[in-house]
């Protein structure tokens, strides 16, 4: 970056960059165009055969809602009656279905019409019975009125937010004048959300969210009156949706199909997507028409009033406008600029209010970015080539665009070439690009060089690309001679039409390139690798060890001596014959084993004589032992 008004330009996209997304993630939240819709359908067809009722419920209940034809009916009609049992949830299921089908025809047994009556008239009943209770009713056409429901509802047991929310569905089966009373619940149950900066969501997950708006906006709509959520938290609850938007499963593509339907067809409370349009040209010197696209979330044209209310450019400059935008086709409001604010991102502030012949629309004011662009013109190119000493060019050309060189021209590593721009917007205002590269390629060898363009420090708002060909001949050039093609290429994210503009060939002459080295072979043998240990620690003084070896026998001396003073009968050792004998020598045998271990075996070779010498062991002490057991006996 090397001017302010650069630095400010590139500053200002890269605020756009950050901003921009979150913005435009926000504004198609809460809407599902062509494609989603497309996507949805694909969804659930696909989900035929189905594995259950509830599946089947929800793929058919989604192209329903999308207004798409129910393929199959006598299989799925068939697949009903062999799946529903008189269970409230199959019940459920089956009958929603075949609400759906038209020509689908099948009756519920008597044991399950008498479950669904005693749930509904029984007090104290769960809260997703009685909720699936009254649906079965209604989708079976049995609708009556419930005088008992009103006391029903003020023992039930409400834990979790599904369990709230289907309360609000229970609540548009009592007249109209009780059911507002539930509207407060509206509020305690948003109270439960958790919240962050752009989402609102339940700890329960998104089936939770699928039931409270839903069945928010039927009871909102069924006492006709606005559901108590303020905008600010449709917005989060839209954005938590957008979460959900492509999870493709028929589960999730048919909860937020709910949550749109519901929101779409609400008489007082539906918000609307407001947005530039795609195929909207931006805003520039030969087009002052501001286009916005005012949808409803099934991307239907709104019918709304829409208002530019200011636009913000520049360092925080502000215009205000207060003007209405005139409808012109399928959801684009237009306004024609009288004043075209300057190059550069530009926010507009837009207000969308209800339309007097429709009045469902929340109010909406919103900021939308977009930009103003302009023409980029060069109005002469100088590109010269010098002496490194000397300041006086040898070669210099003035070139206007599109035209090229004169001539081929050549430059050695001794000298340095120089190529001034001069870039004017269309009105012939200087216009610094944010892009100005030139590139050299080398056609036989594809080498590739590219050199950045740099703002004249002369303030004669130029651009100039100065090339050493002393410092460049190595490290861009790679030291590769022959003829380059040069092209400057210009660009800029404010200009509609970047350029590219081939401007001749230069034939470049540098220090030849050093042979490579051979690499070095050695055959010889490598020199021998003698491995040492490491040395042993000193032993201590000999006189040291026999000390201590004394010490250590002095105790069997003392045994030896005091046997014969304590009457210790030795004889006896070898009293039971030759097992006896064979016994005591084994131990023997045993303690000097351990007595050579220490002198001279290693351990494999001690367990080795050891294992011979235990079973040896072994048997003559179990012989011995019989032995002396036997005499006692006798005696």
């Amino acid at each position: 970056l090397h001017s302010s008004k650069k630095t400010y330009r590139f500053d200002m996209l890269l605020q756009t960059y950050l901003i921009l997304i979150p913005i435009l993630f926000h504004l198609t939240a809460g809407l599902l165009d062509a494609g989603d819709q497309s996507m949805y359908g694909n969804i659930f067809k696909s989900a035929f055969p189905y594995k259950d009722l509830k599946t089947a419920f929800q793929a058919t209940s989604g192209l329903s809602k999308l207004g798409v034809n129910i393929m199959k009916q006598e299989k799925l009609c068939d697949f009903v009656k062999n799946e529903v049992n008189d269970k409230l949830d199959s019940l459920f299921f089956a009958t929603s279905i075949k609400k759906l089908l038209k020509k689908c025809k099948f009756e519920i047994g008597k044991s399950a019409e008498d479950l669904v009556t005693n749930t509904i008239a029984t007090p104290g009943n769960d809260v997703t019975a009685l909720y699936y209770a009254l649906e079965i009713r209604k989708n079976l056409g049995t609708m009556d009125k419930f005088d008992s429901l009103v006391e029903n509802m003020k023992n039930l047991n409400k834990t979790t937010i599904v369990q709230h929310s289907r309360v609000l569905k229970i609540a548009t089966f009592l007249p109209q004048s009780t059911a507002g009373e539930f509207l407060s619940e509206i509020v305690t149950i948003v109270d439960r959300a958790d919240e962050t900066k752009i989402t609102r969501y339940f700890p329960e997950g998104f089936a939770a969210t699928v039931e409270f708006l839903t069945h928010a906006y039927s009871l909102a709509d069924y006492v006709n009156e606005q559901p108590p959520i303020s905008t600010d938290t449709i917005d989060k609850f839209l954005t938590e949706i957008a979460f959900h938007k492509h999870m493709e499963t028929v589960k999730d593509s048919y909860g937020v199909l709910s949550i749109m339907s519901a929101m779409n067809h609400s008489t007082h409370y539906s918000p609307v997507s407001v947005r530039i349009p795609d195929d909207m040209p931006y805003l520039s010197e030969s087009n002052s028409d501001l286009d916005i696209l005012v949808t409803d979330l099934m991307n239907n044209p709104a019918v709304v009033k829409v208002g530019l209310t200011e636009y913000t450019y520049g360092d925080k400059k502000t215009v205000t406008v207060n003007t209405l935008m005139e409808y012109t086709s399928k959801g684009v409001y237009r306004i024609t600029l009288t004043e075209l604010p300057p190059v550069g991102l530009v926010n507009f502030t837009i207000g969308v209010t209800a339309d007097s012949t429709d009045g469902s629309y929340i109010p909406t004011k919103i900021t939308l970015l977009t930009k103003v662009i302009t023409t980029m013109k060069v109005d002469k190119l100088e590109f010269s080539i010098r002496e490194r000493e000397h300041i006086k060019a040898t070669v210099e050309e003035t070139v206007t665009y599109p035209g090229a060189l004169t001539s081929q021209l050549s430059a050695d590593h001794r000298q340095v070439i120089i190529i001034k721009l001069n870039i004017t917007d269309i009105g012939g205002k200087a216009f610094n690009p944010q892009q100005v590269f030139a590139f050299f390629l080398q056609k036989e060898t594809k080498n590739e060089v590219f050199f950045i363009g740099q703002p004249s420090k002369t303030g004669n708002d130029h651009y100039v690309i100065k090339i050493d060909l002393t410092e460049t001949e190595k490290e861009s050039f790679r030291l590769i001679s022959g003829v380059y093609e040069l092209t400057m290429i210009l660009g800029d994210a404010l200009i509609s039409n970047p350029t590219k503009w081939v401007l001749g060939n230069v034939d470049f002459t540098f220090h030849p390139k050093p042979p490579a080295p051979e690499p070095e072979v050695h055959y010889e043998p490598l020199p021998e690798i003698h491995h040492q240990f490491r040395k042993p620690e000193p032993r201590p003084p000999a006189v040291l060890s026999n000390i201590f070896c004394a010490m250590v026998l002095t105790p069997w001396l003392i045994l030896l001596f005091m046997w014969p003073k304590v009457g210790v009968n030795i004889r006896n050792f070898f009293s039971f014959g030759i097992s006896g004998m064979v016994f005591q020598s084994s131990l023997f045998s045993i303690g000097g084993l351990y007595v050579l271990y220490w002198w001279q075996l290693n351990m494999f070779q001690t367990l080795f004589y050891l294992s011979g010498l235990s079973v040896i062991a072994f048997l003559s002490g179990h012989r011995t032992l019989r032995t002396r057991a036997a005499n006692r006996m006798a005696k």
